[in-house]
């Protein structure tokens, strides 16, 4: 990088100074670096000071309150050397020193300047230093070519003495050495250490005015550490609360809100560094401008752009902020909590707690634990039950992690203190997606079935995957909602039966055709074993109050659904006081030979086939003017849609009931409804084909049920 040098603006009397004029008479003189001289009986070999009775400028006027130049005729004795740590200031000098004194500076310089030394002698010397790098190498070339060794000295004495004073002098002079050496460039180019001061640091703004020189983005740890420096950006209580955290977020911010980095103009004003020698008889300060390097400070946008990055990350840790403030304590898990996931994650808490996560599911989708489990790890109450508050945030914290609680307060949950266990469970994906809407029609069917599967005290197993086949194939929710509702009927299948706000909830269905179909759904569920006692009786005329129907509407919805399934569903009579309920019309006994559908037959064709599809599809669908529901079935129905009439259709349900059929039974069956065997199967293959492209029966003897077809025929 081609440096660029700074102009020095000195009081006039010192721009004129030579690199010291010889006197004959006082010898007036700069002891170069290695060159070697004796004083009063010391022998000091490595130079860089003054050493004379006098100094002068190159007009011949002299400076008579240089305070580093040794006069050798001035006393020195090896008695009374115990000197003061303490600051001078600007009386410090060789010539006001007592003899015990320049006794031990002699000895010091001697050594080689090694080891710690008391503030005044440390001082006396740095402002020699001061003097040939910014005056004499103004003009004189021996003296600009001494600045590099300069340099390397002050950063070697820095090693030695880390006095407050001396160190903010000494950095502060170094810089000034960068600037007058033209090195406005560093190889590594990372930003100096932010600090808390009345205006931005001039090394800072050196690398900032390079990065608007050559039009590159501002990379985001410079952004960072202009932020921190700059007292016209406005940081906050969070900033300076949480540095840490801070200072990580911005970072990731600042990146995805600017990408590469924000772009820095070549501003016409440019940058100017006052420094202040502590050498008194440098008068005033040494003004330093760089002519080619812009300060950037003044551009607005840029400022506002790095407020709006500080700004929000202020507000993003504000919560963590006053739980630190309020609690004094920032490595629980409810501090963790509180902090950004990308920052939450690396935190010892939360890792120990995703471990704990994965080991106790151990791949299940889902377990249940005691709420005791959760208050422990997640609670500051005494009282042993989390508080709403505790509830929410902690569902929300375990959704950053792509878990998950059920029943959750957010979404119509039970209070912990009600309840005994949680379930947990593993969210599929890491992002929070689907129709709130559709979850909460779909969290309502799902708690309305529930109170009918458990109607007598526990859901068979047919009703329990019909409720999990609802929620599979239930359109416009996402992975996330459908684990959340497998999890909520899991826990809910061992506790009892919870109605609390369902009546709201199913108040806010919407139009009644929704409620009829949801209604049709529950009387699917109760019927699925074939069965309707007095207990799911009960629970369908309460669930049809919820969804604001009349009870009449149980008795044809029975016998809908009856008819559509083609099986006898058997009401149970309740108590004698109980209303009367109107059964399915009366049916002719089959004949003997008839194979009667198993539970687990009518379980499997109402949960996987189009039944369940269209009672579902009619509950979710808002958009669709007409669908096809199970509940308008007509007996006759299929021999319309098939063009067949009534005997081939019975025909057709009996065959159905099993895959393989002899052929001496199915003649008995045709003779049974007076048909010839042999067109019989030709009629139901010619309209099996007309529907689906597809034979109804197969082979010769035995014959061969086509049953991917039956499904679609029996509900044609």
């Amino acid at each position: 990088m081609t440096s660029r040098r700074f102009q020095q603006t000195i009081h006039p009397d010192l721009v004129a100074a030579s690199s010291l004029k010889s006197d004959p008479q006082r010898r007036s003189n700069w002891i170069a670096p290695g060159e070697t001289v004796t004083i009063r009986g010391f022998e000091i070999s490595c130079g860089m000071f003054y050493m004379g009775s006098m100094l002068y400028t190159s007009d011949g006027r002299r400076v008579t309150n240089e305070p580093s130049i040794i006069n050798p005729a001035k006393p020195a004795r090896s008695t009374d050397t115990q000197v003061p740590p303490y600051w001078y200031g600007g009386s410090a000098s060789y010539q006001s020193m007592n003899a015990g004194e320049r006794w031990r500076y002699l000895e010091w310089l001697a050594s080689g300047r090694t080891g710690p030394i008391a503030s005044n002698f440390i001082t006396i010397f740095l402002g020699g230093l001061e003097r040939r790098a910014l005056v004499d190498a103004v003009h004189d070339a021996a003296a600009r070519a001494e600045i590099p060794a300069i340099k390397a000295e002050v950063l070697r004495l820095l090693r030695f003495n880390d006095a407050y004073m001396f160190a903010y002098q000494a950095k502060q002079f170094l810089l000034a050495l960068r600037l007058a050496s033209g090195e406005l460039y560093s190889d590594e180019h990372r930003p100096p250490a932010a600090v808390e001061s009345w205006d931005v640091p001039i090394e800072l703004l050196i690398g900032l005015g390079g990065f608007a020189l050559r039009g590159e983005p501002l990379p985001p740890k410079w952004a960072l550490a202009w932020v921190l420096s700059d007292p016209n950006i406005r940081l906050g209580t969070a900033a300076r609360r949480c540095t840490k955290e801070f200072n990580e977020l911005f970072l990731k911010r600042y990146a995805t809100m600017h990408g590469d980095g924000i772009r820095l103009r070549d501003n016409k004003t440019r940058i100017r560094f006052h420094y202040s020698p502590v050498n008194r008889s440098i008068w005033s300060d040494v003004t330093l401008e760089a002519p080619n390097l812009p300060d950037v400070r003044r551009q607005r946008k840029a400022t506002s752009a790095l407020s709006m990055v500080s700004n929000a990350v202020a507000q993003e840790l504000d919560p963590y902020s006053r739980w630190v403030a309020m609690h004094h304590e920032r490595t629980s898990l409810r501090a963790a909590a509180l902090l950004p996931a990308e920052i939450a994650s690396r935190r010892k808490a939360v890792k120990e707690f995703r471990q704990w996560a994965a080991r106790t599911l151990n791949g299940a989708p889902t377990i249940e634990l005691p709420v005791k489990e959760f208050v422990d790890l997640w609670s500051r109450s005494s009282t042993g039950n989390m508080t709403r508050r505790e509830a929410e945030q902690l569902s929300e914290f375990l959704e950053r992690f792509q878990y998950g609680i059920e029943p959750d307060i957010r979404f119509g949950g039970v209070d912990s203190s009600r309840i005994n266990t949680l379930n947990l469970f593993r969210l599929p994906e890491p992002s929070r997606a689907g129709s709130d809407t559709d979850y909460s029609r779909a969290l309502t069917l799902l708690r309305l079935g529930l109170v009918v599967a458990l109607a007598r005290g526990a859901a068979s197993a047919a009703q329990t995957r019909l409720l999990e086949s609802s929620i599979a194939r239930t359109p416009g929710l996402s992975a996330n909602q459908r684990a959340r509702l497998s999890a909520r009927l899991a826990w809910s299948l061992s506790q009892p039966v919870d109605s609390k706000g369902l009546k709201q909830r199913c108040a806010e269905l919407g139009c009644n055709e929704d409620r009829q179909r949801y209604a049709r759904f529950l009387v699917v569920l109760a019927g699925i074993d074939r069965r309707i006692g007095p207990d799911e009786l009960k629970t369908l005329e309460k669930a049809y109050k919820l969804l604001g129907l009349k009870r009449e509407e149980i008795a044809r919805d029975v016998h809908a659904v009856a008819t559509a399934m083609n099986e006898p569903v058997t009401i149970i009579p309740a108590d004698d006081d109980a209303p009367d309920y109107a059964l399915p019309a009366e049916r002719l006994e089959p004949p003997t030979d008839r194979v009667r559908l198993s539970t687990d037959r009518v379980a499997a064709i109402v949960a996987e086939t189009q039944l369940v599809g269209k009672v579902l599809g009619d509950v979710f669908t808002e958009d669709e003017v007409e669908t096809a529901t199970v509940v308008t079935v007509e007996p006759e129905s299929p021999a319309a849609a098939l063009d067949l009439d009534e005997a081939h259709t019975a025909l057709a349900r009996r065959l159905a009931a099993r895959e393989r059929w002899g052929r001496a039974d199915v003649d008995a069956l045709c003779a049974d409804l007076g048909l010839l065997a042999a067109g019989a199967i030709e009629a139901l293959n010619a309209a099996a084909f007309d529907l689906a492209d597809e034979p109804f029966l197969e082979g010769d003897d035995p014959l061969e049920v086509n049953t991917e077809f039956v499904v679609e025929f029996m509900h044609a």
